[in-house]
């Protein structure tokens, strides 16, 4: 198997274990708990990652392990049942680029919120190293 089709696999897993992390149910704090775990198994301590600017988050946001952990924990507390559709991807060398459809629901009022992603991966031994978000919003169902 070459590394770019480990890499491809790699995030085929991740999105099979992000996606039992948050199952319909859980709590904030358990998804939470879930999630980090699985970031915790993909993520290289020293993973670097940049988000572009959103709705949410105007001047984008950026950082590193401790900061992903952070983004974590405030999606979980405001959103439950995530779910990443895995559109599209393609793989040279160390790097990947994923387009997903990611679907979740607000706890505070049960809508549903879609958002088209490309994520920009770098991988060094099975794990990313370097994370570029381009989310774009679509309106609500």
């Amino acid at each position: 198997m070459t590394q770019a089709e480990s890499n491809l696999e790699t995030i085929e897993r991740m999105v099979a274990a992000y996606n039992a992390a948050a199952t319909a149910g859980l709590s904030a704090e358990e998804t939470a708990a879930r999630t980090l775990r699985v970031f915790g198994e993909f993520h290289a301590p020293d993973v670097r990652w940049v988000e572009a600017p959103t709705p949410f988050f105007p001047s984008g946001r950026s950082g590193g392990r401790t900061e992903l952990e952070a983004a974590v924990r405030g999606v979980s507390g405001l959103l439950s049942e995530r779910r990443y559709t895995l559109v599209d991807a393609f793989a040279v060398a160390d790097r990947v680029a994923a387009e997903y459809l990611w679907e979740a629901t607000y706890r505070e009022d049960g809508r549903r919120l879609r958002i088209r992603m490309v994520t920009l991966y770098r991988l060094q031994d099975g794990r990313f190293t370097e994370l570029h978000e381009y989310p774009c919003s679509e309106p609500p169902a």
